[in-house]
């Protein structure tokens, strides 16, 4: 059932955005960055749109794992990602050669800027950006960004792909080429963000994370699921004792045997 998932196209409010954004690259270079950021801005307040992210992202990690970007345009003009940041992590200054525009999805961040040198962005002023919002970064301009707070955030990013032939697309977030794209922290903030929403989509969206995360997390969304539909957390439940084995599966097959029996 779930390789079948990852290999249908984006969710549609994902398309719509890919679809704008390959009408915008028709316009001046000067207009595109600031025009793909107000379509970000908008997909942002549909829940559709995280839904459709997370789904695709979740589907990648869980039967995709090469897979490196959210999409990749076909002409490789640019590409989009949805990145985690870990409760206190940052990343380091740097420049980008091309326009990159940069959401919040979940949580909050601090973004420092300087047109000057690393060091001068790394004592300049954070701009604090909140879930929801959506900002567009011109070169040259050193950046990085930090998640000051004790929870994971998750952001959304559109980067323009440099012409110079044989350079790779840029990838912002703290997981390095060859790295994971999202830890368990990510996985469960992104599979927790998308319970918020109610559609039909949830419930296959928390399977998938569960296909892609560790035993911990595992029992995390089994959680969640549990919440939602007692039914499917029970199920889940019972893969997840079969995964652990040993005394610690047959306590979790034990617990999940009560939650059965109170159920109406």
């Amino acid at each position: 059932m779930y390789e079948a998932a990852w290999q249908r196209a984006p969710g549609p409010a994902l398309t719509a955005l890919i679809e704008a954004i390959d009408c915008d690259l028709t316009l001046s270079d000067a207009k595109v960055p600031h025009t793909v950021r107000r379509r970000v801005q908008q997909a942002l307040t549909l829940p559709e749109f995280l839904l459709d992210c997370a789904h695709r992202l979740l589907s990648q990690l869980a039967f995709e794992p090469g897979t490196r970007y959210l999409y990749l345009d076909p002409q490789q003009r640019y590409n989009v990602q949805l990145f985690s940041w870990p409760a206190g992590f940052s990343n380091k200054p740097h420049l980008h050669t091309n326009w990159n525009v940069s959401a919040v999805f979940v949580g909050s961040l601090e973004i420092l800027r300087s047109t000057r040198s690393e060091a001068d962005c790394a004592a300049s002023a954070p701009l604090v950006a909140a879930a929801g919002e959506a900002g567009v970064l011109i070169p040259p301009q050193f950046h990085f960004l930090r998640n000051p707070t004790e929870t994971t955030a998750l952001t959304f990013h559109v980067f323009s792909n440099s012409s110079t032939p044989g350079q790779r697309p840029h990838r912002e977030g703290p997981a390095e080429a060859g790295e994971c794209r999202l830890d368990d922290d990510g996985i469960l903030a992104l599979a927790r963000a998308a319970a918020g929403v109610e559609d039909p989509r949830v419930t296959d969206i928390i399977r998938t994370a569960f296909a892609a995360a560790g035993n911990v997390t595992r029992l995390e969304l089994v959680k969640l699921m549990t919440a939602m539909d007692p039914a499917g957390g029970i199920e889940m439940g019972k893969q997840l004792a079969h995964l652990v084995g040993g005394s610690d599966g047959s306590r979790l097959l034990a617990v999940l045997e009560q939650i059965e029996l109170a159920a109406p």
